[in-house]
């Protein structure tokens, strides 16, 4: 479910729904392709994650296919599982005390393996016994809970002609 309060959710949906009317409204511009990815935080089981990041892509599909004239096909959602990347850079500008060894980790540890037991997510656990990670759980999960990026390919005649 799309919670329209949860931080500038409500402002982003707006921008996007009236982006995409005024290219359906533009006389020579048509959408070819909206993809629509989304990221969740790592402080659940994989099969949790895959299942949340690819349920929030749906729902998002939906809500532009709701608000605008869109073909269902034109929309392809996609599970962009953690979004490791955007949490490495938030450890890297941060003051954490081994931020150094928590991205190594997430550089270099797989993201799942057989056993669950030694796993990015089990050893960001453990570092020294989890003071960090409990630090990125309460202020740097939060912010990658949901994560959305959302990608329009339009064709137009007049390329200059949208703002």
């Amino acid at each position: 479910k799309i919670d329209r309060s949860y931080q500038e959710t409500n402002k982003s949906l707006v921008d996007l729904i009236s982006f995409i009317r005024a290219i359906e409204n533009s006389h020579d511009t048509k959408i070819v392709k909206i993809t629509i990815t989304v990221f969740t935080s790592p402080d659940a089981a994989q099969e949790v994650y895959q299942r949340l990041s690819w349920d929030r892509s749906v729902n998002v599909k939906k809500f532009i296919l709701a608000n605008t004239k869109l073909e269902a096909k034109v929309i392809e959602p996609h599970n962009g599982a953690v979004d490791w990347k955007r949490l490495k850079d938030m450890v890297a500008e941060s003051d954490l005390f081994d931020k150094h060894r928590i991205i190594n980790i997430i550089e270099n540890s797989a993201v799942q393996d057989s056993k669950q037991q030694s796993n990015r997510h089990v050893q960001l656990m453990k570092l020294n016994s989890g003071k960090e990670y409990q630090y990125m759980k309460q202020h740097f999960f939060p912010k990658l809970r949901n994560t959305v990026y959302v990608n329009i390919y339009y064709e137009s005649a007049h390329p200059s002609s949208l703002v």
